[in-house]
């Protein structure tokens, strides 16, 4: 089991949109951690495959980002900032995993909790750090396979 979505790459039921709702306060960083912890505590079971068959673009050298919503020429037509846009959905972020207010239908479900998703991604949100043995050895290896058990 996987503990990380790819925005670009993220398949799943069509129930997942109505138990899991994307939040409406995001903008752009954030969402892919959001959706993976929402997804999780709400008992959704996150999977990777061992070969990725496409990848996302960013930017060719030519273009230097000039299609994107956070180059200039963009910037300057939009009501908000990026920057603006960006703290904003930063602070939601950071009220989800710390959980400093109810987000109601946007915060964390109740089948599992943010402990049970740090032993199994190694990622503690409450302590600002990764748990061991994720920082050396890894949960799983190069070929998917489940190397070692997650800590009790």
């Amino acid at each position: 089991m996987g503990c990380h979505v790819a925005g670009g790459f993220f398949f799943t039921a069509g129930r997942f949109v109505e138990e899991v709702p994307y939040d409406p306060h995001l903008y752009f960083h954030g969402e892919e951690q959001n959706l993976a912890v929402r997804a999780f505590t709400h008992g959704w079971d996150i999977f990777h495959p061992p070969h990725i068959p496409l990848f996302h673009l960013y930017k060719r050298p030519e273009t230097e980002h000039q299609a994107h919503h956070w180059h200039p020429d963009w910037e300057k037509q939009r009501d908000f900032k990026f920057s603006q846009l960006n703290a904003l959905a930063e602070q939601r972020l950071m009220d989800l995993v710390y959980q400093r207010r109810d987000l109601g239908r946007y915060g964390l479900g109740k089948e599992r909790t943010l402990k049970d998703f740090a032993a199994l991604s190694g990622i503690d949100y409450s302590q600002q750090s990764l748990i061991q043995p994720y920082q050396k050895e890894g949960y799983f290896g190069t070929d998917g396979a489940k190397t070692s058990a997650p800590p009790p």
